[in-house]
C-alpha cells in the first residue's frame, strides 16, 4: 500500500473565483477563442462570450478589492 504525501489541493475563497472559472473554462474550449494560425500562435480573436466573461470577472476583481 502507497501513501501520498502529496498536499491537497488548495481551495481558493476569494469572491471573484467562480467568475475567473468561468472565463478560463470558456477560452479553452471555445473554438474563436483558441484559434491558431499556421505556427501556432494563437490568433486573439475573442468571441463576445469572451468579452462578455471577462468583463464580469474584472468587475468580480474590482468588487472584492472595495
Amino acid at each position: 500500500m502507497s501513501i501520498s504525501t502529496e498536499s491537497p489541493p488548495q481551495v481558493i475563497t476569494e469572491p471573484w473565483w467562480p467568475a475567473y472559472g468561468r472565463f478560463a473554462d470558456h477560452c479553452i474550449q471555445c473554438s474563436t477563442c483558441k484559434a491558431v494560425d499556421g505556427q501556432g500562435m494563437n490568433l486573439r480573436l475573442p468571441c463576445a462570450k469572451h468579452d462578455q466573461l471577462h468583463g464580469e470577472y474584472r468587475q468580480a476583481r474590482k468588487e472584492s478589492r472595495t
